[in-house]
């Protein structure tokens, strides 16, 4: 049985949250699992805000959240999503790909094992991990304007990123992904018409691997409103 992770990374207020919650309540989502950091967090480190957390903790932090997807899959959970910004290869990316490959490894290996063992023939093909990272961004104006409304509990929350100046270090070191291609998807027309279409290309991209014609200029997109932030911080 092929098995399915599905990552809602990007920067904060890039619409990646609200998109989560409304994925779980779809059908197609009906059986997934749904593996939070912030669950990972307070686990290690209580009500201690992110802000509060050291590089190295948030690492380990990171690697806590991985591990558990690794046990979920190998425990033979098919649908699998999570929240994770994703920023840097070495520190984000990277080692999420080579969780993946691990997962594969274990469950190729399991499903081996079992053959054996009930004298039945080989899976062919075997059953695979796919990694779905879904890469959400969205304009500057909209970016602000979402900080601006943004809920008295999340300003108060351990999230970390009440407001936009929260946001320099995460824009600072964000990279675009080389090692894997994402869906990205701008967010920043809020209409149900386009919410619709953005639902429709996130399903046809987490379970037939489809992605849009236009991807690069949809990275483009993206890239333009990366420095947008950037610029709007006076990061250099």
């Amino acid at each position: 049985m092929d098995r399915n992770v599905v990552v809602v990374s990007g920067l904060p207020y890039s619409g990646k949250s609200w998109y989560l919650k409304r994925l779980l309540e779809l059908p197609e989502f009906e059986e997934a699992v749904s593996i939070r950091m912030d669950d990972a967090r307070v686990a290690l480190y209580g009500d201690r805000a992110d802000t509060h957390v050291t590089r190295s903790e948030h690492l380990f932090k990171n690697e806590k959240t991985r591990n558990t997807i690794l046990e979920k899959l190998v425990l033979g959970n098919s649908l699998l999503v999570t929240e994770v910004m994703m920023p840097t290869e070495e520190g984000h990316q990277r080692p999420f790909v080579e969780m993946i490959h691990r997962a594969n490894d274990y469950v190729q290996a399991i499903e081996r094992e079992y053959a054996v063992r009930d004298q039945e023939p080989m899976p062919n093909p075997a059953s695979k991990v796919f990694l779905k990272v879904i890469l959400f961004h969205s304009s500057l104006e909209v970016i602000r304007r979402r900080v601006a409304d943004s809920s008295e509990e999340r300003r108060l929350s351990n999230a970390g990123f009440f407001d936009f100046e929260g946001m320099r270090g995460a824009a600072t070191i964000f990279t675009f992904p080389r090692i894997y291609e994402p869906l990205i998807l701008d967010t920043s027309d809020e209409s149900q018409v386009t919410h619709a279409s953005r639902t429709r290309e996130i399903i046809d991209f987490v379970f037939n691997g489809s992605l849009p014609y236009n991807q690069a200029e949809c990275q483009q997109i993206a890239e333009e409103h990366l420095q947008e932030v950037r610029h709007a911080l006076r990061i250099t």
